[in-house]
């Protein structure tokens, strides 16, 4: 069961996509496109293990109410079963896009 786990954290948090626009802090509203850090969250796999809106799952935490420096810290040097994410898998600048949209999640 635990080595099961293990395959599918590591299988979750394979993408490695790049986006490069602009970014906005605040959640979309309804017919809008999502924010940089949304896109990345989702294209870097978070959502894979914490739910597509953070809600967490059985394999990881729920996110509202982390702050910036919190999910900063777990990224890179990550407590638990969590894989690190060194700044060549996600750059710095996607982190704190990541980071900021996480702040902004409510639940």
């Amino acid at each position: 069961m635990f080595s099961a786990l293990i395959l599918m954290l590591a299988a979750a948090c394979g993408a490695t996509a790049t986006l490069t626009t602009a970014s906005t802090s605040a959640p979309p509203s309804e017919g809008q496109p999502a924010s940089l850090g949304e896109q990345l969250y989702v294209s870097q796999g978070c959502s894979a293990c914490h739910g597509e809106m953070g809600q967490g799952s059985q394999i990881a935490p729920a996110l509202p109410g982390h702050s910036e420096a919190q999910v900063r810290r777990q990224v890179r040097a990550p407590m638990g079963l969590m894989p690190v994410f060194p700044p060549d898998r996600v750059s710095n600048q996607e982190l704190e896009e990541i980071a900021a949209y996480i702040t902004t999640l409510s639940g």
